[in-house]
C-alpha cells in the first residue's frame, strides 16, 4: 500500500465533528501529508492541525489551473455551487493558480472526491486536443505581418478582467486609399499577424474574443474579426486555411466559421451571439477532419482535409471596410480595436490522459477506503 494512503488510514476525525477548508497555496510547510498524487502538477494535499482543534486540508495547485481555462470546465464543476465550491471553481477556471480561498463546511470526503473532479476533467482535456496557440504575452514577438499590418498589435495589458490580452487595431491608416500601390485591394483588408506552429492530429489552437454590445448594430460600424489555422501536407505545402470568428458585416451579428469547399466558403453559425463577454473560438485537427468549437461546443465539422497533416502557422486577424470595391458597400465604417485573450494554454505540458484517469481512481479509492481506528 503506498505510504500516502496508510496515512489516511491513521488519520482520526476530531470527535466534535472535523470541519476542512480547502486553501490553494504555493508554499508552506507541511505538518502531515496524506497524498501526493502527481509530481507533473506539483500537487499536494496536506492535513494540518490548527489551534482551536479545527482540521484543515491545504492543496498546493501550481499548474492545473492553464487547463481550467475554458468556459465549459467551469460549467462541468457547477455541482461545486451546492457546497460552497463555486468561487473555488471559477477562480480556477479565470486561470490564477495562486487562489487562496477557504470554506468551513467541507467533509474531507468531499474535498477529496473533489479534487479527483478536477483531475478527471484534466485527463478528459488532455485526451481532446494539444493546444498550439502561442502565449499572447509574447506579443509581438514570433508575430510576423500576414498580408497587411493592421494599426496595431500588441499585448494591451489587462482587459476586461483578463491579462496580457492581444489587441488588434483597425483605422484609418489602414483603409485602401492609404495603402501603398499594390497593396489597396481586396485582399489587404485582412490585417493581421501570424506565427509558425507545429502539431499534427489531436492538436487544437484556441483563443476568446471579447464582443461588446456596440457590435451588435452594424451602423456603429462594421467589424469582422478571427482566428485562421494555417494547415500543411507532409511536403510541406499549404492545404486548407480553417477559419472561426465574428463579424457583424452583410447581415446580423453572428459567429461564423469558413469551409473553402462549400458553396459561399463562409457558414453561419446558429450560435447565439453573447454581447458584452468573451467567447471561446478553437479549431481542432482531429486527424481526419477540422473540428469547429464555440465555447467548448462543436458548431461545425470540415471533413475534407486534402492531405493535410497538421497546423503549420496561426493566424490572428481583423478586417478594414474602408474600401470602395466591396459589396455589399459597408453599413458605417469605425476605427475598432479586437481584443483576444488567451491565458497560458501551453505553459504545462498536457501529460497522458491515462495516467491521470488513474490518479483520479485512486483518489476515489482512498476516499472510500478510509476510517476510523
Amino acid at each position: 500500500m503506498p505510504a500516502w494512503l496508510a496515512r489516511t488510514r491513521r488519520y482520526r476525525p476530531d470527535p466534535a465533528g472535523s470541519r476542512l477548508a480547502i486553501l490553494a497555496l504555493h508554499r508552506g510547510p507541511p505538518r502531515i501529508a496524506i497524498a501526493r498524487l502527481s509530481r507533473r502538477f506539483s500537487l499536494q494535499v496536506t492535513l494540518l492541525k490548527a489551534s482551536k482543534g479545527v482540521r484543515h486540508c491545504a492543496l498546493s495547485v501550481d499548474s492545473i489551473g492553464f487547463i481550467c481555462k475554458k468556459a465549459h470546465v467551469a460549467q462541468n464543476l457547477l455541482r461545486f455551487k451546492r457546497c460552497g465550491m463555486w468561487d473555488l471553481a471559477q477562480r480556477l477556471n479565470s486561470g490564477n493558480k495562486s487562489t487562496n480561498w477557504s470554506n468551513p463546511n467541507i467533509s474531507f470526503k468531499f474535498a477529496t472526491r473533489a479534487l479527483c473532479a478536477v483531475f478527471a476533467t484534466v485527463a478528459v482535456f488532455s485526451a481532446h486536443a494539444a493546444p498550439l496557440m502561442p502565449d499572447f504575452a509574447n506579443v509581438p514577438t514570433g508575430w510576423t505581418t500576414d498580408r497587411y499590418e493592421p494599426t496595431s498589435f500588441t499585448n494591451v495589458g489587462t482587459y476586461q478582467g483578463r491579462s496580457d490580452v492581444l489587441g488588434i487595431g483597425i483605422t484609418s491608416a489602414g483603409n485602401s486609399a492609404n495603402r501603398p500601390s499594390g497593396q489597396q485591394g481586396t485582399f489587404y483588408n485582412t490585417q493581421g499577424r501570424q506565427h509558425a506552429i507545429s502539431g499534427g492530429a489531436g492538436s487544437s489552437i484556441a483563443a476568446d474574443l471579447y464582443i461588446p454590445s456596440a457590435w451588435r448594430d452594424a451602423a456603429n460600424g462594421n467589424v469582422r474579426s478571427d482566428m485562421w489555422g494555417v494547415m500543411s501536407d507532409a511536403v510541406p505545402a499549404v492545404t486548407a486555411y480553417p477559419i472561426i470568428g465574428f463579424t457583424n458585416y452583410g447581415g446580423v451579428a453572428r459567429y461564423r466559421v469558413y469551409d473553402g469547399n462549400t458553396a459561399n466558403g463562409w457558414v453561419d453559425s446558429t450560435v447565439a451571439v453573447a454581447f458584452d463577454a468573451w467567447t471561446s473560438f478553437e479549431i481542432d485537427f482531429t486527424g481526419t477532419a477540422f473540428e469547429f468549437l464555440i465555447n467548448g461546443t462543436s458548431v461545425y465539422t470540415d471533413s475534407t482535409i486534402d492531405g493535410t497533416t497538421g497546423f503549420s502557422a496561426v493566424i490572428m486577424q481583423a478586417y478594414n471596410f474602408a474600401d470602395p470595391a466591396l459589396a455589399p458597400a459597408p453599413t458605417a465604417l469605425a476605427d475598432y480595436t479586437a481584443h483576444w485573450s488567451n491565458v497560458g494554454a501551453n505553459a504545462v505540458p498536457e501529460p497522458g490522459s491515462l495516467a491521470l484517469i488513474g490518479l483520479a481512481l485512486v483518489g476515489l479509492v482512498a476516499s472510500r477506503r478510509r476510517r476510523v481506528v
